[in-house]
C-alpha cells in the first residue's frame, strides 16, 4: 500500500493457518566451515554484499568464498522468517533469499505497466523441505495490493508479504518509498511473520518481535483491529509531520511506528539488508 490513501476496512482480513517454527540455535564460532558441514541455513551462503563486515570473524573461508558473517546473516533472516525475532536481537544485517529477491525484483518490473503505477506482490512461503518459495499474487491498484494469503498449501508455511511502492511520472515517479501505515499496522491482524517492500532499487523490511506479539496477547479480532488502527494513525501522524520528500517522510514515520510498536525494521539494496536501530531510547 502506497502514502496516496488507504482504504477503509470494517472486518480483519481472512487468517491463514500456519504451523508454530522452533528457533534455530545462534550459530558458534568453530572450526568446521557451516556451508561445508551442511548448517547453512538456506543453499549455498555468498558474501554478504557491499558491508564492512568487521565486527564478525572472517577466519571461516569455505565453499564458494562463504564466511561466517554470511552465515550468520541468513540464519537471522531465517529467524524473522520463523517468528523467532527480538528488538534485542544483535544481528545487524540480513540476507534475504534469492527466490524473495527474485520475486519482488520480478514484482518491481511490472509495477510501472504504461508508466502508470501499479502496485504487484506476493506471498512468501516455507515448503515442508525447508526451502522457501515466492508465490505471485494478483495485480493490484495504483496505492494497494492484497495479499495472496489463500494460496499457501497445506504443506507449506507462510513466512510474509511482499509489494511494491510504484508512483508515476505524473506523481513524483518517487522510490526508496518505505512502508505505509497501512502496511505496519496489517501487523496486527494478519498472520505474516514478516513484510518487504520494493520501490526502485531499495528494498525495506519489517518484520514482528516477540515484544510485539505480547502486545496482541489476549485481544480477539475486533481488539486486532483496534490495534491496527492505532498504529496506522500513528504513523499517519508521524508521516504528516515529518519533514522532507515523500519518501524521507515515510522513513521517518516507518522509524517511529516501529520503535513504538517494537518491530524489527531493515533497509537496504540487493539481498543484503542492514538494521534500522528502532529500540526503545532508554
Amino acid at each position: 500500500m502506497d502514502h496516496r490513501q488507504r482504504p477503509l476496512q470494517t472486518t480483519p482480513p481472512a487468517r491463514v493457518g500456519h504451523s508454530e517454527s522452533s528457533a534455530v540455535e545462534s550459530p558458534a564460532h568453530t572450526e568446521t566451515c557451516p556451508v561445508a558441514s551442511g548448517l547453512a541455513p538456506y543453499g549455498n551462503a555468498a558474501l554478504v554484499e557491499d558491508h564492512d563486515l568487521a565486527s564478525w570473524d572472517p577466519s571461516m573461508e569455505c565453499d564458494g568464498g562463504a564466511s561466517e558473517a554470511a552465515y550468520r546473516a541468513r540464519w537471522a533472516f531465517d529467524q524473522v522468517a520463523a517468528g523467532n525475532a527480538s528488538v534485542q536481537s544483535p544481528d545487524d544485517v540480513l540476507v534475504l533469499p534469492p527466490e524473495l529477491v527474485q520475486g519482488v525484483q520480478a514484482a518491481w518490473d511490472a509495477s510501472l505497466p504504461a508508466g502508470r503505477a501499479q502496485e504487484q506482490g506476493g506471498i512468501f512461503v516455507r515448503n515442508s523441505d525447508g526451502s522457501y518459495e515466492w508465490e505471485r499474487g494478483a495485480p493490484g491498484s495504483a496505492g494497494a495490493f492484497t495479499p495472496n494469503h489463500a494460496d499457501v498449501a497445506d504443506d507449506e508455511t507462510l513466512v510474509g508479504v511482499g509489494h511494491t511502492h510504484p508512483y508515476a511520472a505524473h506523481e513524483g515517479g518517487h522510490t526508496d518509498v518505505s512502508f505505509s501505515g497501512g502496511d505496519i499496522g496489517a501487523m496486527a491482524t494478519d498472520p505474516d511473520n514478516l513484510q518487504v517492500v520494493q520501490s526502485g532499487e531499495s528494498r525495506f523490511l519489517v518484520s514482528r518481535t516477540a515484544e510485539f506479539d505480547a502486545l496482541l496477547a489476549g485481544l480477539d479480532d475486533a481488539g486486532r483491529l483496534v490495534l491496527r488502527r492505532e498504529i496506522e494513525d500513528f504513523w499517519d501522524r508521524q508521516y504528516t509531520g515529518a519533514p522532507g520528500t515523500l519518501p524521507e517522510a515515510a522513513e521517518i514515520a516507518t522509524r517511529a511506528t516501529c520503535e513504538r510498536y517494537h518491530l524489527l525494521y531493515y533497509r537496504g539494496r540487493g539481498s543484503a539488508l542492514d538494521r534500522v536501530e528502532t529500540r526503545p531510547t532508554p
